[in-house]
């Protein structure tokens, strides 16, 4: 899954940014919790590519 347009490097770094990174990790509760849930979205992307559809 490749999305050239997206922030989720930017909300991990540590540069200065206009995004509300605090408030966005909140949504996921907390910063760890948005890395996983990210990890896990692209686990199961990887995974569809083995499903056949009926």
């Amino acid at each position: 899954m490749n999305y050239p347009y997206n922030s989720y490097l930017t909300l991990l770094s540590d540069k200065t940014t206009k995004l509300k990174r605090e408030e966005v990790f909140e949504w996921f509760g907390g910063r760890e919790s948005f890395i996983r849930s990210h990890k896990q979205k692209l686990n199961e992307f990887m995974l569809d590519q083995f499903f056949l559809e009926d």
